[in-house]
C-alpha cells in the first residue's frame, strides 16, 4: 500500500466523503495527495509557496473553500494542473492535465470524457506543459538574477512555444478514447 493510498485509507469517512465531491477543495487536496508526499506535506508546500504550513495544515484539518492565494499558489507550482485544479475539466492535447492519482483516489474523481487519454501513447504534452512552467516563471513574480538570464528565459520560452504550437497540431490528428475514428 502506497502512502497516498495509506493516507486516503485512513482519513475519517467525512473526509473520504469529501473527496468524492467535484469540488475545488476536494481537488486541491487530491493534487496535493499525488503531488507531495504525506511525511513533511505542509513544509514541502511553504517551501514551495512561501505560504506557512500552519496556514496549509490549518486548511486541510479544518476543511472548508481554500483560500485564493492557497489556489493561486499551488496553479503556480503545477501549472499543467491548474485548469483542472479550478474546472474539473482537462485539456490534454494542450497540456492542461490531471495529476496522475493511479491507484490513491480511484472511486473519488471522475475525469469524462477525457478519462483514459493521459494514457493514450498518440497525445504528446511535453511541450505544452514546459511552456505552462516556463510562462508562469515569466509572470512577473520570479525575478531573475541577470538581464541575460532574462533573456535567455524569453528566447527559451519562444523556443518552447513554436514546439508547443506543432505538438498540439499533432494532437488533434490523433483521436481521444472517446471520439470515433474520422
Amino acid at each position: 500500500m502506497t502512502s497516498k493510498e495509506a493516507t486516503l485509507n485512513s482519513s475519517a469517512p467525512d473526509e473520504v466523503q469529501q473527496l468524492r465531491q467535484k469540488t475545488l477543495s476536494a481537488r486541491l487536496k487530491l493534487l496535493l495527495i499525488a503531488e507531495t508526499k504525506e511525511r513533511g506535506r505542509y513544509s514541502v508546500l511553504e517551501g514551495k509557496t512561501g505560504i506557512p504550513a500552519g496556514t496549509w495544515r490549518t486548511w486541510w484539518n479544518r476543511g472548508g473553500a481554500p483560500g485564493g492565494h492557497l489556489v493561486e499558489a499551488v496553479a503556480k507550482n503545477w501549472p499543467q494542473f491548474a485548469y483542472w485544479l479550478i474546472t474539473g475539466h482537462t485539456d490534454v492535447r494542450c497540456g492542461h492535465d490531471m495529476p496522475s492519482l493511479a491507484d490513491a483516489a480511484k472511486g473519488y474523481i471522475s475525469n469524462w470524457p477525457e478519462e483514459g487519454t493521459l494514457r493514450n501513447r498518440g497525445i504528446n504534452s511535453g511541450y505544452s506543459q514546459q511552456y505552462l512552467k516556463l510562462s508562469s516563471q515569466l509572470d512577473g513574480t520570479e525575478t531573475p538574477r541577470s538581464n541575460v538570464e532574462h533573456k535567455m528565459r524569453i528566447e527559451t520560452l519562444r523556443v518552447v512555444s513554436s514546439r508547443r504550437l506543432a505538438e498540439i497540431s499533432e494532437n488533434y490528428k490523433t483521436p481521444l478514447s472517446f471520439e470515433e475514428d474520422v
